[in-house]
């Protein structure tokens, strides 16, 4: 706090005015305020001129450069006092610094452009809401999964609004079964998957995490989840169950024998036509190793084809063998063997 006369000249400071302004001399009384600040600005200097004329003045916040060039922020209200005739005598001005305070402000407006930075960065859905359920963030990803804005709505709305349907594709989801509003009830989620069905644009399956948001004292302010895309691995899933599926009709209705066994020799599966040709069970197969059911002239050659097929010598080969039925007797068959891989 300090208070000027008409010429702008100090009658009275406050201890802070000094500590704020960082003024070294210890009496200013009587000299001029454009004497202890020789770097005022002609803004401020016009700003005293209008109160000196009867105008209050006042700023939230406002920059003041000090004399080695930093920059102070201040709020500040400025207001002419009067004498007994009621005339103005001079300006009075009441400063708050709030440097601080808008250092803190900045702070965070860079943690809050760098965080919006990420979010809209990565390809993962970011999706949060308030206590209420009323969405409070949209990340860019999850603006172009949906081809909408997030909108204001009733919870009752959201799941037609943005096409949540249940993994089967077909049923919408309820409200209550919404990842976000259910992580904001329950706490957490893991996993959960649902499909996301815009109006323009193909489905889209995601995996949804979530987790409640709380302040320090541990008070629930909102929910927030994150939804991977799983597209890809839910159409690879299917075509494989679709392979296996046919695969596996044809292993097991198919007119001749077929079998897969490992490379110690047992039987892995076994379709029903070999069991028919050798006479065992395909559990009592599967108990086995070809060895044991192999004509004794036959198998030397059979393990040399077998190996050079694993070293990658051949690719397939083809050979006629004997069996030995489960009864005894030789069964003669035109074997063809080839490898399978796994990923590696």
């Amino acid at each position: 706090l300090a208070m000027f006369d008409l010429d702008m000249c100090y009658l009275a400071a406050s201890r802070q005015w000094f500590t704020d302004y960082d003024i070294r001399e210890k009496n200013i009384i009587g000299k001029s305020h454009y004497e202890v600040f020789s770097h005022i600005s002609e803004e401020w200097k016009e700003q005293h001129r209008r109160c000196l004329k009867g105008e209050i003045l006042k700023s939230k916040e406002d920059k003041f450069y000090k004399k080695d060039g930093s920059v102070q922020w201040l709020s500040w209200e400025m207001k002419p006092w009067f004498t007994d005739a009621m005339k103005i005598g001079g300006i009075i001005m009441h400063v708050s610094d709030i440097t601080e305070l808008k250092e803190i402000e900045h702070a965070n407006q860079q943690k809050q452009t760098f965080l919006e930075a990420i979010l809209d960065s990565i390809e993962v859905g970011i999706v949060s809401c308030d206590q209420s359920g009323t969405l409070t963030l949209f990340n860019k990803t999850t603006k172009n999964w949906h081809g909408l804005p997030p909108e204001v709505l009733p919870t009752s709305e959201l799941s037609g609004y943005y096409g949540l349907f249940k993994p089967d594709g077909k049923t919408p989801l309820e409200t209550e079964e919404i990842p976000l509003l259910r992580t904001l009830k329950n706490g957490s989620l893991k996993a959960d998957e649902i499909i996301i069905k815009p109006n323009q644009g193909s489905k889209r399956y995601v995996s949804v995490n979530g987790s409640q948001l709380r302040s320090l004292d541990g008070e629930i302010f909102g929910a927030v989840v994150a939804m991977h895309d799983i597209t890809e691995r839910k159409n690879t899933e299917e075509k494989l169950r679709i392979s296996e599926e046919t695969f596996r009709g044809n292993f097991e209705n198919a007119a001749i024998g077929m079998a897969i066994s490992n490379r110690q020799y047992q039987w892995i599966e076994v379709n029903e036509a070999f069991s028919e040709i050798v006479g065992y069970t395909i559990s009592e197969l599967q108990a086995m190793t070809f060895k044991d059911i192999t004509h004794e002239d036959d198998l030397a050659l059979d393990l040399q084809l077998l190996n050079e097929l694993i070293e990658g010598i051949r690719t397939h080969y083809h050979m006629e063998k004997r069996y030995i039925h489960k009864e005894g007797y030789s069964v003669h068959v035109i074997l063809a063997v080839s490898l399978v891989r796994d990923n590696e």
